[in-house]
């Protein structure tokens, strides 16, 4: 049998997403097996992305982990968990930061799911977060300039001395603080 590999467009979303969640899986020390191949040298959006996404991690790795462990994830609960965090994280907006918490919220949740034996769950997050993308963010992301106006965004960021709202970075904390309040009130019931 001949498995047909379809070709991603490097800088479409589902590439983007699948560089992403397979840079945050390497670099917690784990193998994704299924990972379609990728470009390498990888391009400017996909560095863009690791580099806000390892910042947003790094800054808040103890209270996102902590969240993320609180979350117990499983088979089951995985996509409803999925979605209420994204819910809550762009309640309040669209914006680059929330864009970037997306990505972060989703490599800590791949990541969880590896490590608790689940790895078949990556090729769903991808999935997610993707259909997420095109179907509520995809209008924004196109008048903001598509994955390039990503990259400029953060290019003036870097280049200015002005680092992003604090708010902006903690929204996937508030996010998952939600949920995780509401899971944790749900199983006492």
């Amino acid at each position: 049998m001949v498995k047909l590999i379809r070709k991603m467009d490097p800088v479409g979303t589902r590439y983007i997403v699948v560089d992403y969640l397979n840079h945050r899986l390497s670099k917690n020390g784990h193998t994704w097996t299924h990972c379609p191949p990728l470009q390498d040298p990888p391009l400017k959006i996909h560095i863009t992305m690791r580099e806000k996404g390892d910042e947003f991690e790094d800054l808040y790795k103890i209270q996102f982990q902590d969240l993320v462990d609180q979350l117990h994830v499983t088979h089951d609960t995985c996509y409803p968990m999925f979605k209420a965090v994204v819910g809550e994280l762009f309640q309040g907006g669209i914006n680059w930061g929330r864009v970037v918490a997306l990505f972060a919220f989703s490599g800590s949740l791949s990541t969880r799911c590896v490590e608790k034996g689940m790895a078949g769950l990556v090729d769903s997050i991808v999935d997610w977060v993707t259909q997420f993308i095109e179907q509520d963010l995809r209008q924004w992301i196109d008048q903001h300039g598509g994955w390039q106006g990503f990259v400029d965004f953060y290019s003036r960021r870097d280049q200015s001395a002005n680092d992003d709202n604090p708010w902006v970075k903690y929204g996937v904390l508030g996010a998952v603080g939600v949920v995780v309040l509401g899971a944790l009130m749900t199983q006492r019931t």
